[in-house]
């Protein structure tokens, strides 16, 4: 029997019962070397007992919090010897009263990357002295992000939604050091503001900005030294295309080489192709030089994207035969 690398085993499968699987023949070498389980917290503890006896090198553990915690998991936890990646969620019938934090102590050094789905207590997250990635889905005002401290973070995301201004800006003042990837689907100028004085390694950066906010873009794009990649919206209320291509071939810095608008809504003037070209030939006689990668990611309900216009097509086919791309990309949203 081949080992198995992977396992996914949640109470919601009722027509599995608790299995002894250590008695059935080769179960033992099947899932010793068993790398990624994802279950939830209120299966049975023998269940947990028996594999928490034979897996103690899972890398990646995905818990589904539930109105019970089974004690047969918390053994699960604390047996194992390589745990690198977490991920926690939870449903409806959880109450997030319960100080969780005991639970990973004993991982404190080893885990990397932690996402968390939900409303759960973040004090937790500063336990963990090495976390280099953190992926947020938050719920409420998330007050208590602003006292959570990672000295080694170097990506932080938000899938979606987004906390308060304020209690983000106290974050990224007390992590932003060490950054090097940002992903915030908000907008917000002071916030904006904060990630250009507060993250100078950025790397790679997704942030929205509104129309009226070109100097916090400026800003960015001087105080992010280390900037290779930008994602942002275009659209009414937010960037417009000349501004923006403008700036960026203006302001980035010399490692700078990616750019992606996403046209989230309707743009209400077309970027002509005069303008388009101006932007291809300021992006020419930078110094140093950089291939450009330039993607273009089109929104549900966007119309007048800079790919609507057959005119920017053959400026981009124009420059593409140049050798001015390292990449040239027009995708939709799905396929971003």
């Amino acid at each position: 029997m081949s080992p198995l690398k992977e396992l996914i085993y949640h109470s919601e499968f009722e027509e599995i019962p608790c299995v002894h699987f250590a008695y059935f023949p080769g179960a033992i070498n099947c899932l010793k070397f068993l790398q990624v389980f994802i279950c939830s917290s209120d299966l049975y503890s023998e269940f947990y007992y028996q594999l928490s006896q034979v897996c103690q090198q899972i890398q990646s553990l995905t818990i589904r919090f539930k109105a019970i915690f089974s004690n047969g998991l918390k053994d699960l936890i604390y047996l194992q010897n390589n745990l690198e990646f977490l991920t926690l969620t939870h449903s409806d019938g959880w109450t997030n009263a319960t100080d969780i934090s005991p639970l990973f102590t004993k991982h404190s050094n080893n885990l990397t990357k932690l996402e968390i789905r939900g409303d759960f207590p973040l004090m937790f997250i500063s336990i963990f002295t090495n976390l280099q990635e953190l992926i947020l889905s938050p719920f409420g005002d998330r007050k208590d992000l602003q006292y959570v401290i990672i000295p080694q973070l170097k990506t932080f995301r938000f899938s979606y939604g987004f906390p308060e201004p304020e209690y983000l800006s106290k974050f990224l003042e007390n992590n932003g050091g060490n950054l090097e990837e940002l992903y915030l689907n908000a907008s917000e100028d002071s916030l904006n503001s904060t990630i250009a004085k507060f993250c100078p390694k950025l790397k790679l950066l997704f942030t929205i900005f509104m129309e009226d906010e070109l100097e916090t873009l400026k800003g960015i794009l001087n105080g992010c030294k280390l900037l290779e990649s930008l994602k942002v919206w275009c659209g009414e209320r937010y960037l417009k295309e000349e501004q923006l291509l403008e700036i960026v071939s203006k302001y980035s810095p010399k490692n700078f080489y990616e750019l992606k608008i996403f046209y989230i809504c309707n743009v209400g003037k077309e970027l002509y192709p005069k303008e388009l070209e101006s932007f291809f030939i300021n992006w020419m006689n930078r110094t140093p030089q950089q291939l450009l990668s330039f993607v273009i990611i089109k929104g549900y309900n966007s119309s007048n994207s800079l790919m609507d216009n057959r005119g920017n097509l053959e400026v981009v086919e124009k420059y593409r035969s140049l050798g001015i791309f390292r990449k040239f990309r027009a995708v939709t949203f799905e396929e971003d």
